[in-house]
């Protein structure tokens, strides 16, 4: 018998829970194999994530709406409807009990207990206090290890606070003082080794009797990468891309239009037991066409200004695709994640670039929006905390020291984002950001101060901390931004264009 307890954030991606894993474990479940488990607390929060966004989905195809026609807008909104109506209406308890899964009442304990362990800085409170409902579901997981029998148990959650770090293997790693209390509950002794473990999600997870003999090489047909492609390019797909990426507004459309030259990098195949089923784990190249609507107000007119763009990209998709007996054309795919190749193959240096050492999709998201909302208001506000908190719980200070610097020096120089926009695009770049993080070469100094920074006081508001990370920002990445704005302005003098900041600003 193995035991899952699944967190929210495990949820919220399998919002709808018909991906191959669940299929897997309600079969499991029904075999008497697996138990798995859920708080109550963790199903109200992901019911509530998912809902919220699909209220944000519903809004975005409202506004794509404003330039169509009568007859384009009337089916749009019932589009619109349908969606808020799945927002209102989406529960996510009675789907997870009809898969066989239990949910858990939130655990009895005591306020003194938990007070003292908050005090304490006792797993999974963290050095600020903070915790609370970590700490509840992992009495709730304890609770898993009395209730027996079983041979082995996964607590399945994103959460830092669960592991011993948050790169290289550590990341992966349960903390060595849960599993020591873990190991207390079992009453196992200290030379004796406890079969407990986590998972930063569900994809991680082998359920009992899920695979039969040795991972092989699948003989794809030529049309496999491009069907996954194709999949992903649909709405909510992995191939969606915010407006930010490309340097654009959040009321802005991004929608990802044509996918080519599809090319399978590679597939593992795995046999599943129990049926004829086939698992692959996929690494799929892509080149995908984004179309671009740009919205712009005009002075003295009700209509917004509409700039249509088309723009293309070389995409890495992973992740899991499940082929039936009847072949390919019917698989489905899981846990499919998206990032540009070309980003993978330029910042291929340890320390080249933070964002790509954030590990999800709306960790880096986060983190590119806050930036840009920092150079937007031409302050200096990126700080851990205001960077939102699945972003906070994706990185380290250290890897946070460029982004940091990077913003700090725009505010303290005075550049401006439409200055900044304009200079990118004249560049032929969506992503100024990229090239600022990415391209300078910061003295040992000067990144150690914004490392130091970063780690020491940014989070916290320090003014110290502050003024450190902008001076790393002045003296390792200020040459090198004067020198490509000063060239950028000239050109633009040259064209007849506006020029952007000189020298004396930037």
């Amino acid at each position: 018998m193995m035991v899952i307890l699944i967190d929210a954030n495990a949820l919220v991606s399998h919002a709808r829970l018909k991906d191959a894993i669940w299929e897997r474990m309600r079969t499991a479940i029904s075999r008497g194999t697996l138990r798995v488990v859920v708080p109550r607390i963790a199903v109200v929060e992901a019911q509530a994530r998912v809902r919220a966004s699909s209220a944000a989905l519903a809004e975005t195809v409202r506004r794509s709406a404003v330039q169509a026609s009568p007859e384009a807008k009337a089916h749009i909104q019932q589009g619109v409807d349908l969606i808020r109506s799945d927002a209102e209406t989406y529960e996510l308890g009675p789907q997870l009990e009809a898969l066989g899964v239990k949910l858990l009442p939130t655990e009895r304990v005591s306020h003194d207990e938990l007070a003292d362990r908050a005090v304490g800085r006792v797993r999974p409170f963290d050095s600020s206090g903070g915790g609370y409902r970590d700490t509840l579901h992992w009495f709730s997981f304890m609770e898993q290890l009395s209730a027996g029998p079983a041979h082995s148990y996964v607590l399945v959650s994103n959460d830092n606070i669960f592991y011993a770090g948050t790169k290289g293997p550590e990341m992966l790693e349960a903390h060595a003082d849960l599993i020591e209390e873990a190991r207390g509950r079992l009453g196992v002794n200290a030379d004796a080794s406890v079969n407990v473990t986590f998972a930063r999600n569900l994809g991680e997870v082998t359920v009992p009797g899920q695979y039969v003999g040795d991972p092989f090489e699948p003989e794809l047909d030529e049309h496999f990468a491009s069907q996954v492609a194709n999949i992903e390019r649909g709405l909510g797909g992995a191939l969606y891309t915010p407006p930010k990426a490309f340097g654009l507004h959040d009321w802005d459309v991004t929608e990802p239009g044509s996918v080519s030259d599809a090319e399978l990098v590679s597939a593992v195949g795995r046999k599943l037991d129990g049926t004829t089923d086939v698992e692959v784990q996929f690494d799929v190249r892509v080149r995908v066409g984004y179309d671009l609507t740009r919205y712009g107000t005009v002075e003295g007119e009700p209509f917004p200004e509409v700039e249509r763009d088309f723009e293309e990209r070389v995409v890495r998709l992973t992740g899991k695709a499940l082929i039936p007996e009847a072949g390919s054309q019917h698989l489905t795919l899981s846990g499919a994640e998206a990032r540009p190749d070309d980003l993978a193959q330029s910042t291929a240096g340890p320390d080249a670039d933070p964002f790509v050492r954030l590990k999800t999709p709306s960790a880096r998201s986060s983190l590119w929006s806050q930036i840009w909302l920092d150079t937007q208001r031409n302050v200096a506000l990126l700080t851990i905390e205001n960077v939102g908190d699945r972003a906070v719980k994706d990185l380290d200070p250290g890897k946070i020291a460029r982004g940091a610097a990077a913003s700090s020096w725009l505010a303290a120089n005075n550049v401006s984002y439409d200055a900044m926009m304009r200079e990118a695009r004249r560049a032929g770049t969506h992503d100024p950001f990229f090239t600022l993080a990415v391209e300078p070469k910061m003295s040992a100094q000067s990144l150690a101060e914004a490392q130091r920074a970063a780690t020491d006081g940014v989070g916290k508001g320090s003014a110290d901390a502050m003024a450190a990370a902008q001076r790393a920002a002045t003296d390792g990445v200020g040459d090198t931004l004067r020198i490509f704005l000063r060239d950028e302005a000239a050109k633009g003098a040259q064209s007849g264009e506006p020029e952007g900041p000189d020298e004396d600003t930037a």
